[in-house]
Parts: structure tokens; sequence; C-alpha cells
């Protein structure tokens, strides 16, 4: 009987290694060998927002390719293979079965759009795959905390505070006219949370509220209705082109508030769609801008010159902040590396700061890793926004 039981180890073995060219060691945890961690990501390649998916891409590159070089982390490589979901929920819930069931790797390291992301969530439960990082500001995937998936960008209710934080307290507006334009969909009501959360901590009303339709291309209606409320600090749940036709419309119309966009918007695509409209616009900044001193960053850009294929920017150093948080909780679990005790060491990363963004934080109920931002200002002129405070979280009182 005995042996018997021992022949049909060894034919299982076998088998294993006939269809995945390896037989698993240390437990037999996927993706794991003696030398090498592979992992895998489910972006945008050839899709809308395809150029998202190719700077996250290169950015991990960038840094598993430095990482390697050095000798890898616990002496394993980190080998890589990125799943196209076109911006499709069923391709992204595909690419996660693939990825897990033929690949065999060992964690998701990046992921990227809201609804894309969150249809993955019940194939990684099934699967047990860890996901780190998304190049989202969604608070869904934070709140209530999902055990396996861990969120590295500052959200959008929180930049929203950290704004209104900065017209109280750094410009000294005790009382503003608050008011906000927003897209009518998750993204517009985590915004609208935000400033709303905020407002009441300093019992400020909001007097005007308007939303808009995703691809609406006309905002006289919303613009006007903010002007007839004599709203004077304009807060904009919008992204590129939408934050475009909103300050164009505000130009042509002589109204001339204070606009505030959240880092969705701060960018130099909105600057050029927008001309000299964007003049003074204030941003809410949740990574390094291009002339950052940061040591970090600095490192960051030496980095991308040698391994680098796409010019750095912020969803490119997005991509490199999943890859460097990813290696920390590879470094904290140790030789013996499981997907258990990966998610135990990633509750343990406390304050690790990248050089490239926000300070990371986990814990066993925590998974909205990053609190901080900075605010930014547009020069239409140079076509670029320029920083105006150091990083800060949301105050939790007056």
């Amino acid at each position: 009987m005995d042996g018997r039981n021992r022949m049909k180890r060894l034919v299982v073995c076998i088998a294993a290694f006939l269809v995945f060219g390896v037989v698993p060691v240390f437990g037999g945890e996927k993706g794991v060998t003696e030398d090498t961690v592979k992992v895998g990501a489910t972006l945008d390649m050839t899709g809308p927002i395809a150029f998202v998916g190719k700077a996250m891409t290169d950015g991990m590159n960038v840094y598993f390719s430095s990482i390697n070089d050095e000798g890898g982390i616990h002496g394993r490589k980190i080998t890589q293979i990125v799943e196209d979901h076109g911006y499709k929920p069923s391709r992204a819930v595909a690419a996660v079965v693939k990825l897990n069931d033929r690949d065999q790797v060992f964690a998701i390291v990046g992921a990227m759009g809201a609804p894309t992301t969150l249809a993955m969530i019940p194939a990684l439960d099934k699967s047990g795959l860890p996901l780190v990082g998304i190049g989202s500001f969604s608070p869904t995937f934070a709140y209530p905390p999902k055990k396996l998936v861990f969120q590295l960008l500052t959200l959008y209710d929180d930049q929203m505070r950290i704004a209104l934080d900065y017209i109280v307290k750094d410009l000294g507006v005790r009382k503003p006219k608050l008011g906000m334009i927003y897209q009518d969909d998750d993204f517009g009501g985590d915004c609208l949370k935000g400033l709303e959360k905020q407002a009441k901590m300093y019992g400020i009303p909001i007097i005007g509220t308007v939303g808009y339709k995703r691809g609406t291309l006309d905002f006289n209606p919303q613009v006007v209705r903010m002007m007839k409320a004599g709203i004077e600090y304009c807060f904009l749940a919008t992204v590129y082109r939408e934050t475009a036709a909103v300050l164009k419309e505000a130009a042509k119309l002589g109204w001339k508030p204070t606009f505030i966009v959240s880092a969705a918007a701060a960018d130099a695509i909105t600057l050029k769609l927008s001309g000299p409209a964007a003049d003074g616009l204030l941003g809410v900044a949740c990574g390094e801008l291009p002339d950052s001193q940061r040591p970090g960053w600095k490192k960051y850009l030496d980095r991308t010159k040698q391994y680098g294929k796409v010019t750095p920017g912020f969803y490119h150093s997005v991509g490199y902040l999943c890859a460097e948080v990813f290696v920390e909780g590879l470094r904290l679990t140790g030789q013996d590396l499981t997907r258990e005790k990966f998610v135990k060491a990633m509750d343990g990363v406390k304050d690790f700061n990248t050089g490239v963004g926000p300070n990371i934080t986990f814990g066993p109920n925590l998974r909205a890793g990053a609190h901080s931002a900075f605010i930014v200002k547009a020069n239409a002129q140079k076509g670029q926004f320029e920083k105006l405070t150091d990083w800060r979280k949301p105050l939790e009182k007056p």
C-alpha cells in the first residue's frame, strides 16, 4: 500500500513538471522557486487608457530590473507576466484566472481601472491571489478592507479634504463659498463625500453642487448654475477633457472663481487641453513633480534612464511604486515565501516611503495604504503645475 502511495506521488510530481516545467518548492507555493518569484499584472495595453497601462508596465519593469541586477530578494529574482484586459471587466477576470491557473503566478502586482479591478475581486478571493497596487484613487478597494487587496494611492475623499484644508488654513479663507461640479458616478460621489466631510468639520456650508453624465461636452448649464449660486471656490470632480471644457466655458463667460481639481486631472494633459484658461488652477498631487529633489525620485529617474523605455511621469512612477512596495513585502516575509506569510508581512508595512509617492502603511484591517498628498498650482504659460505645499494628511479637527 505504501509503495502504491509513493508511486502516486511520483506520478503527480512528474505531471507537474511536464505541465509547468518546474517542480514547486517551499511547500509547493505557486510562482515560487529557489531562485525566482513569478508575478502577474492585468492592465489596459490596447484599450482607451492604454497609455496608463504601458506606463505602469515600464515603471514596474524598471524597478524589478534594478532589483534583479542587484541579486533579487532573498536570492530570488522577479519575473513578470502582463495580461492586457483592454479596459474590459470580463477580460480582467479572465486574466486573473489565466495568471493563477496557467501561469502559476505568486501574486498580481499592478492593476488599473475601477470597473476592471472591481470585477477581479471575486476571482482573487477564490484563487487566493494577493494584489498589490491599483492605478485608481477609488476607495472601493480599501473600504471595507479586503484581505488580499493593497491600495497604494491616496483616495479621492482624502484628496478633497486636503484641498479644503489648504483653502481654510493656508489661504486663510474661513468662510469660503464652496461648490462642486462632479461626474455623476462613483468617482464624482467619492470626491463629493470627501468635500462634504471636511466642510462639515469646519462648519462651512456647500452652497452649490451639480452633476454631469460621463461624456458630456457642453458644460454651460453647470457653469451658469455655479455662477448664479455665487461660488468662489469651485471643486471639480472631472478628468482631463471635462476639466478643460469647464475652464474654457468659465473663461468665455467671464467667471473667475478658484477652481480645484483632484489628482485625476492635476496633470500636464489638462493644461495642454485648457490653454490659458487653466492658469491658476489648483490641484491635488499624489506623485512627485518632474523637478522633485527627493533622493528617492532622483534614484527613480536614474533607474528609468538605465532600464526604462517610457518617459518618466505620474503613472510610470505608480508602476514603480507598485513594484517597490511589493518587494518590501518580499523583504519582510523572508526566505520562506508563501502567499499567507506575504499577506501577513504586508500588514507590517509601516511608514514606508519610496521617494516617488506618499508614506505607505498597512495593517490587518487597513488596506488604504496612503493618506497624504500636496497642493499644486497651474502655470499655463509654462504648461506645468508648480508645488505649493509639502506632503500632508487631511486634518481631523479645525
